[in-house]
């Protein structure tokens, strides 16, 4: 028996077609992208927080380290002994703002998947809304929970830390 040749297909034999996707699996899909991001994001956050503490302790290691007389010079006088804990309390709400911004950008994403799972429901897969990370999570209008109050607590006390040593460093100026 002859094959048949790839020009006349047998009528007998219906061409096969690729499955076609479906809202499944575009919402799987999906998921796995934003889930991606949203572990991209986490680590700049904590990235940006390490960098952040990194900085200030490397700042008073080094001012409070030894005697800086180029520095006294550069910066004039008294002037001298503000200089690192106001780098430091600049550090500290540089990095604040741009934690701000990466939440921001969590709360987009939190936007989008709302809109997704409205739009692909599907009653089987639990989504966004229904899990412990959701964009409730985020927002600091609701109940306290770990992740607002680490974040909180982080921020406020290297702001009051550095705040405090400029205090200190006023009330003993000489």
């Amino acid at each position: 028996m002859e094959a048949p040749s790839p020009e006349a297909p047998d009528s007998d034999l219906a061409p096969i077609e690729a499955p076609q996707p479906t809202a499944k699996d575009f919402h799987l899909q999906e998921y796995g992208a934003l889930r991606a991001e949203i572990l991209m994001t986490l680590a700049e956050i904590r990235k940006n927080e390490m960098i952040v503490v990194v900085s200030i302790a490397a700042i008073y290691s080094w001012f409070f380290g030894g005697d800086h007389p180029s520095l006294r010079e550069a910066i004039g006088g008294s002037a001298t002994r503000y200089a690192a804990p106001t780098l430091s309390l600049f550090l500290a709400l540089v990095g604040y703002g741009r934690q701000k911004s990466l939440e921001y950008a969590l709360l987009a994403i939190a936007d989008y998947i709302s809109r997704v799972e409205a739009r692909f429901a599907d009653p089987l897969l639990k989504g966004w809304a229904s899990g412990s990370f959701s964009r409730e999570c985020l927002s600091n209008d609701t109940k306290p929970n770990a992740f607002n109050l680490f974040r909180s607590l982080f921020w406020s006390s290297i702001v009051a830390f550095n705040l405090a040593v400029l205090i200190a460093l006023a009330a003993t100026a000489p």
